[in-house]
């Protein structure tokens, strides 16, 4: 005694758009959340890159200027190296060239760093 028997219903054109509609409307919820999810992870992904970026050049600096006040000028190629160092390495360089005498220690340190 149903008014409508879910088996009418279901063979129903306008009930499968219904149903069609529902699906799609799910989809694409799901879709922008999905986006918004890899937009953040995203965001976070730029901002750890950016704060590492950030610690290397500023470690790259602080090292060329205690170099620069200890041994004058820092050649290119010296300056390169230095460059391509981890940050953890440029910490380390900057402990170890307060033993250094000559510019060929810092070659030497340099040597033994390379990635």
């Amino acid at each position: 005694t149903e008014l409508f028997p879910e088996e009418v219903m279901q063979e129903s054109v306008i009930y499968q758009k219904i149903i069609q509609k529902g699906h799609q409307l799910g989809l694409l919820e799901g879709k922008r959340e999905g986006l918004l999810e890899g937009k953040r992870e995203g965001l976070l992904e730029g901002k750890r890159e950016g704060l590492l970026e950030g610690k290397q050049e500023e470690g790259y600096s602080i090292v060329i200027r205690q170099l620069t006040r200890r041994f004058g000028s820092v050649d290119d190629q010296l300056q390169q190296g230095i460059k391509k160092l981890s940050v953890v390495q440029l910490e380390e360089l900057s402990e170890a060239l307060l033993d250094f005498e000559t510019v060929t220690d810092l070659t030497v340190w340099l040597a033994s760093h390379q990635q």
